[in-house]
């Protein structure tokens, strides 16, 4: 089985232009997400895309907790966003409607997170203080690589 969650993954990330994908499972619906764990990544997000299936979704993955903002400029369609801790707890939920003229307002998690999930708007079914299972991948995989430069040399 954790085979064919990974290659579910493998062959969902030729479809989606960012890291390899994983499942996440909240309550009884699973979302097939892309992984955001670069700079570039997480602050292109979902911008510019014309639609998302009720299956996809975004995770985007920090390496420490922080107050991830979250704005909605470019977006065309509206989004729900949950900040989770590190271990998949829900730390809030906000449904973000599309931001129509500038200046966009600027959404921030109730407190610090260390992942950030989007999906379509509506669609995620649990409440703050609920959990997430991300399927198909190691815990260690969602983690950004360290930089090489940080790296202790054998």
């Amino acid at each position: 089985m954790i085979f064919l969650g990974l290659l579910a993954c493998a062959l969902h990330s030729l479809a989606m232009p960012t890291e390899p994908g994983c499942r996440v499972k909240a309550g009884d619906k699973e979302f097939i997400v892309e992984r955001a764990v670069t700079r570039e990544q997480q602050r292109l997000g979902l911008l510019n895309r014309k639609s998302l299936l009720e299956s996809q979704g975004l995770l985007m993955i920090f390496d420490r907790d922080m107050r991830v903002p979250i704005w909605m400029k470019d977006m065309r369609f509206p989004i729900d966003v949950v900040w989770l801790s590190f271990d998949g707890t829900v730390i809030d939920l906000k449904t973000l409607p599309v931001c129509k003229e500038m200046p966009c307002k600027i959404f921030y998690p109730i407190s610090p997170a260390r992942y950030v999930l989007e999906v379509g708007a509506g669609l995620f079914p649990l409440n703050r203080g609920d959990k997430v299972e991300i399927i198909g991948t190691s815990r260690d995989s969602l983690h950004p690589p360290v930089p090489r430069s940080v790296q202790h040399k054998d």
